[in-house]
């Protein structure tokens, strides 16, 4: 084993003291033997453990486990062991975090952290001085967290190196210029290397300075103080104070330059000292919200609508009024009405009821505001007029005046001592006709006169022969005199059609009764039938209730496509016009309907797809077009030079060729079991000869054939390997 000599041991013990570091501050002295207690085997296994398994591919810890078994009385000397194997770990480049504050823990001195694998550089400064101690290797210890230097032996930061400590023991920057406190009359700066330079302070003359408000100067001197200066003091006399404020929403008047001779005032807030906000009572328009103000939270009472539809009842008014929130409320006010029965009454109206009469009053009832309804028992009156006779009825008031007498009196009499009165039961002959008989009846308990013809002599009914009627008329005494004589009118199938009317004998044949004026009226019967006409092509004739001719119905659709073409669709049959899809169907009503829907589709110009060269396809399951265009086609070039010996063209010549990319493969031949390639080229499949001209350098003129392509396509090609 190699110890920091570079010497070789067998030596474990020996080989991990030397290796050993004892933490800062502490003497390393031979362990006592003792009694042996209680053996730390398990704390060995850590050895072994998958965390040093980088350094077991380094180094074996088969030698390192056995000591550790041999020495295992005692944790230190465990942790001794353990430290030694991982140092060795570390030198070869793997380093093992293997302490816990429960195994084997480390403890550093305060500003100081533990770390394992430390590499790097130190920073130090010591006497003034900046200095960095720096390992490439990884060390373990206690050391100065990131950014702060070792100071004294304890962890400061950076900007402490550089800093001045004064003789009162303050520190200070780099260039920092200050009066120390114990010797005002110097002034000292931190120079580099923590070097302190003081010099005397030298006294300019004393100049007035500028006051602020409600402030004069005045030469002071003390005897702390090297130089005598103006200083400001307070002007009492002549300083007008400002306004204090008055400070809401909760804010604090506080003075912004406390002890400055001429106050300045502020309203701030101090959300401590807010007051608990208890909940107002706000009228029934207006509900309690907590309000953010500038500091302290209040509540407010915020208008709060909850309009609402009021059904009053019998008798009663509805009045709205809008509050200061624009809520509108509605309420009931009596009216100057009685409600009785919750029947509306209006002021002085009178009405029966039952026994009493009651009235509307100009009374008011002071409990619901409406007027007081005012019920009387009503008197009974026992006398009739002539031909009456008061009887009593039962469940009733009072009583009612009958009429016992039947009343008869002439149309022209205007007496009273004209009329007649009439017990029930008997007859009379009507005085202005002596072919009526009257009789005085009761029917329940009205009583009414009752008339009757004189009865005459029953005779034989007269049967009219047809197209005659049986006219009567009374030509003297009671009894009437009848006859039969023509009718008014035409006779149509045993029916009298009356002058000017006209009858429907069936659906197509009408017929008419006229008169004739002459010596004698007379009645002409006029008849005529209506002439259907036939139904055009792809249209049937379909009778109707009440109709001659009926109607033509379709019997298929008539369609037009887009080339003006006129087709006929049976019922439910489709037809396919391009993006056009016609479809016939017939309604509810039986109607045939014709049904058009048409597809958009982007525009597409064929003609331009096919002069190019291109093939109009459909645009993928759709019906709408496009153009693919080929992969070989025909492209043209110019030709600007043609030489054949001492001849050239003078003029470019515009020629075609083939250009474009076909497909090629490599397919499997299972018969030759090999892969074959299969190319084909854009080539072309026709030509047509050129004649140029050509100018020879002798002036005359030749001409020379070049062949010029025609059509194009896609042709197989050997590969060539």
């Amino acid at each position: 084993m190699l110890l920091k000599n570079d010497s070789i041991t067998r030596d474990i013990g020996g080989f991990i003291q030397d290796w050993t570091i004892q933490p800062p501050g502490q003497i390393c002295k031979e362990r006592k033997a003792e009694v042996c207690v209680e053996r730390a085997t398990g704390r060995c296994s850590i050895l072994l453990s998958n965390l040093f398994y980088e350094c077991h591919q380094v180094i074996p810890p088969n030698s390192f486990y056995a000591t550790c078994e041999e020495n295992n009385c005692f944790g230190e000397e465990v942790c001794e062991i353990v430290a030694s194997y991982a140092h060795l770990c570390k030198v070869h480049g793997v380093c093992v975090d293997w302490r816990t504050p429960d195994f084997c823990a480390m403890p550093c001195p305060a500003s100081l952290i533990y770390q394992p694998c430390k590499k790097g550089c130190t920073k130090h400064c010591e006497n003034g001085t900046d200095m960095q101690i720096c390992t490439d290797y990884a060390t373990e210890g206690c050391f100065c967290p990131p950014g702060q230097v070792v100071l004294d032996g304890t962890c400061v930061h950076e900007d402490i190196c550089s800093q001045c400590i004064g003789e009162d023991g303050s520190r200070h920057q780099l260039l920092e210029t200050w009066i120390p406190s114990i010797d005002p009359c110097k002034v000292c700066m931190c120079l580099e290397n923590r070097t302190v330079n003081c010099v005397p302070q030298p006294c300019a003359t004393a100049k007035p300075i500028d006051c602020g408000p409600c402030e004069i100067p005045r030469l002071q001197r003390n005897s702390n103080q090297c130089c005598p200066v103006f200083e400001c003091v307070c002007d009492l006399i002549s300083c007008k104070l400002p306004l204090i404020p008055h400070c809401e929403d909760g804010l604090q008047l506080i003075q912004t330059n406390p002890g400055g001779c001429r106050p300045d005032y502020a309203c701030v807030c101090k959300k401590e000292e807010c007051k608990p906000q208890s909940t107002p009572f706000c009228p029934p328009h207006r509900k309690p919200v907590l309000v953010k103000t500038r500091c302290c939270d209040e509540f407010q009472c915020v208008c709060s609508c909850n309009n609402s539809t009021v059904t009053c009842p019998p008798g009663y008014l509805s009045s709205s009024i809008t509050n200061d929130c624009g809520c509108t409320s509605t309420t009931c006010i009596p009216d100057q009405v009685c409600v009785h029965r919750n029947i509306v009454y209006p002021l002085g109206m009178t009405w029966e009821e039952g026994c009493k009469e009651c009235s509307c009053t100009h009374m008011k009832d002071a409990v619901t505001g409406l007027r007081i309804t005012e019920c009387l028992e009503k008197g009974c009156s026992t006398s009739c007029p002539a031909g009456y006779k008061y009887v009593n009825r039962e469940g009733a008031c009072c009583g009612k005046c009958l009429r016992t007498m039947c009343e008869d009196k002439p149309l022209w009499s205007r007496r009273d001592e004209d009329v007649v009165w009439h017990n029930v039961g008997s007859e009379w002959t009507s005085p202005t006709d002596p072919c009526v008989i009257k009789k005085c009846i009761r029917v329940n308990e009205e009583v009414f006169i009752q008339t009757r013809n004189v009865s005459c002599q029953a005779r034989e009914p007269i049967s009219c022969p047809f197209a005659t009627e049986m006219r009567c008329d009374q030509r003297s005494g009671c009894c009437p005199s009848c006859r039969c004589e023509p009718v008014n009118g035409c006779v149509l199938n045993g029916t009298v059609l009356a002058p000017g009317k006209r009858m429907l004998l069936d659906e197509c044949t009408t017929c008419q009764c006229t008169t004739r004026q002459g010596l004698f009226l007379t009645y002409k019967l006029t008849c005529g039938k209506i002439t259907c006409e036939p139904c055009p092509k792809n249209y049937r004739m379909e009778k109707t209730s009440g109709s001659c001719c009926g109607k033509c119905l379709p019997t298929r659709c008539d369609i037009q496509l887009r080339d003006g073409t006129i087709l006929y669709l049976k019922p439910n049959e489709t037809i396919q016009d391009g993006c056009d899809n016609h479809f016939c169907k017939v309604n509810q009503k039986g109607d045939f309907v014709w049904e058009r829907k048409i597809t958009g589709c982007p525009p597409f110009d064929s003609k331009k797809c096919l002069a190019e060269g291109g093939k109009v396809t459909k645009l993928g399951s759709t019906c709408c077009e496009t153009c693919v265009e080929p992969e070989c086609r025909l492209a043209t070039g110019r030709l600007e030079f043609v030489k054949v010996d001492d001849c050239v063209n003078e003029n470019q010549l515009n020629l075609h060729y083939c250009e474009g990319k076909c497909s090629s493969q490599a397919i499997y031949n299972i018969t030759l079991n090999r892969i074959e390639d299969l190319c084909s080229c854009c080539s072309a499949t026709a030509a047509d000869t050129m004649r140029v001209p050509l100018r020879c350098a002798n002036g005359s003129l030749v001409h020379h054939q070049v062949f010029n392509a025609r059509e194009c396509d896609c042709l197989s090609r050997k590969c060539q390997p």
